[in-house]
């Protein structure tokens, strides 16, 4: 703007110079023109210049796999007259490495701006310094900025080496299954009143005279432990979401709930995290991928967990770790 106003403030004194310089008529008429023409174009260009609206094309959070295109789309809206010129700057900050880049552009009514997803994290998007320019660039206004979004660069899920297997989760002991019901595995004991009639066993009955009732017994299973450590290099973060995705979506696939367990990279603390449902582990994924990226000293590998019947650590080293 300080560019423009020199040129016109130039292009002033020439004209004045000819006013001076030449009596007639038209240098009167062409210098008050040319000193009442920053006024006129602000006079013609405020209705547009109000009526300016910067708005994302774009959901309030949008997700999209690692890897996969991601396109960032801004517009404005504007009066009937022609859109003014409208400058602002765009910064993308990633929530785990805390990175931010701010790129100023000049705004057309409708812009897309390719966002990077080569590596998993919570790209978030933010407008600031919105100004809206009259047709000849010589003042602006600020105009309200839309609220940041946000986009979540999901990870890819990927088998960890060597393959888990669950021949190491046996069952401790059988409890009473609540409400009763289907079950293999059944204790046979007396009749207590209030016992449903038909899981009686008849024959059994018959021979002892007593009645005899089938309960149904379910497993009791001790914890199924998945840890992991974070790591602030983003091709570790990437394989070890990756492994992780794949190896929980494999456990609920076979109705086994399990528990998460990483430090938390600022305190050392050890967060635990149930898993039971998809609806968990998207939430729990989510959680990770907006956990800053701080290389800590401790780490989950070597320590034991006697309450766990089952283990598997994950890592994103090239080779997995099991127990």
């Amino acid at each position: 703007m300080i560019r423009r106003w020199l040129l016109y403030l130039l292009a002033l004194l020439g004209v004045l110079a000819f006013y001076i310089f030449y009596y007639g008529w038209a240098s009167w008429y062409l210098f008050w023109l040319m000193l009442l023409l920053p006024w006129l174009s602000l006079a013609v260009s405020l209705p547009a210049m109000l009526g300016t609206r910067v708005r994302w094309n774009w959901q309030s959070t949008a997700r999209c796999t690692r890897g996969n295109a991601a396109i960032l789309r801004l517009g404005r809206r504007t009066a009937c007259l022609p859109s003014p010129r409208c400058r602002l700057s765009l910064r993308v900050q990633h929530l785990g490495t805390g990175q931010s880049v701010t790129v100023p552009m000049w705004l057309r009514e409708s812009q897309e701006l390719p966002l990077d997803t080569s590596h998993c994290g919570v790209l978030r998007c933010q407008l600031g310094h919105g100004h809206v320019y009259d047709y000849l660039g010589l003042f602006c206004l600020p105009r309200p900025l839309p609220p940041e979004r946000e986009l979540i660069v999901w990870p890819v899920p990927e088998a960890p080496t060597p393959a888990p297997h669950l021949a190491a989760l046996e069952y401790q002991r059988w409890q009473a299954k609540p409400g009763g019901g289907f079950a293999e595995q059944h204790e046979l004991r007396a009749y207590r009143p209030g016992d449903p009639l038909h899981s009686v066993h008849w024959k059994l009955t018959a021979k002892t005279g007593d009645l005899v009732v089938r309960e149904p017994q379910q497993p009791v299973r001790r914890l199924v432990l998945v840890t992991l450590d974070l790591r602030s290099d983003p091709d570790w973060q990437d394989r070890t979401l990756d492994r992780l995705c794949w190896l929980s979506t494999w456990l609920l696939e076979r109705g086994i709930c399990h528990e998460v367990r990483y430090l938390e990279p600022a305190s050392g603390v050890v967060q635990r995290v149930p898993v039971s449902g998809s609806g968990e582990l998207d939430t729990l994924i989510e959680r990770l991928l907006r956990t800053p990226r701080i290389d800590s000293e401790y780490s989950l590998a070597e320590r034991s967990f006697p309450d766990a019947d089952w283990r598997y650590h994950i890592t994103g080293a090239e080779g997995e770790t099991a127990s």
